[in-house]
């Protein structure tokens, strides 16, 4: 059996819920601080409890929550009508989302994307929308290493990517939990 070029694990993870809201702040912000959010630095997550709230762009936010909160946040955020320049809308289906563990996730995750992920720059709440193996990925860092979320179709493909820079087959389809390379 190979050895792994690493150390390091990749795995797939069962998909979050993950909410996109796009719209002027005084009407979206409400809207989170009515969830126990607050508005998040660049390249930060701010956590309150399960879940998450990322701002890749100036009117932009992903919110993340276990997978079967989905209905009841999203319930949560239409109290109100929201205004006519603002979208809120579950995206969970279209993502597929690895994580990278292991002394050497870093490592492995610099193969594949330019984010500097060094502490000093990629803090513990560090997340940012880049791109790995060419495609738009989502970083974000978690204890032990990274979770990269990436569009689904391109699952099984990044998945083929991370076993060959680990020099190792590729084994079996791609199931939520286990480890493929």
């Amino acid at each position: 059996m190979a050895t792994p070029v690493h150390d390091a694990r990749v795995s797939l993870l069962t998909p979050p819920t993950i909410i996109e809201l796009q719209g002027p702040p005084d009407d979206v912000l409400p809207r989170l601080r009515s969830l126990g959010l607050e508005d998040p630095p660049a390249q930060r997550c701010a956590r309150s409890g399960a879940l998450e709230l990322l701002r890749p762009a100036p009117q932009h936010w992903w919110l993340l929550a276990p997978a079967q909160d989905g209905p009841a946040l999203l319930a949560g955020l239409f109290t109100s009508a929201p205004g006519p320049d603002t979208l809120i809308v579950e995206v969970s289906d279209g993502w597929a989302h690895f994580l990278l563990e292991g002394t050497d996730a870093g490592d492995l995750l610099a193969s594949a994307s330019p984010l500097d992920t060094h502490p000093r720059a990629f803090a513990a709440d560090g997340a940012a929308f880049t791109e790995a193996f060419g495609l738009r990925a989502l970083v974000l860092r978690r204890p032990g290493g990274f979770q990269l979320a990436v569009e689904r179709s391109h699952g099984p493909m990044v998945a083929d990517w991370f076993a060959r820079l680990q020099g190792l087959p590729r084994s079996g389809p791609l199931v939520p939990g286990a480890n493929f390379c």
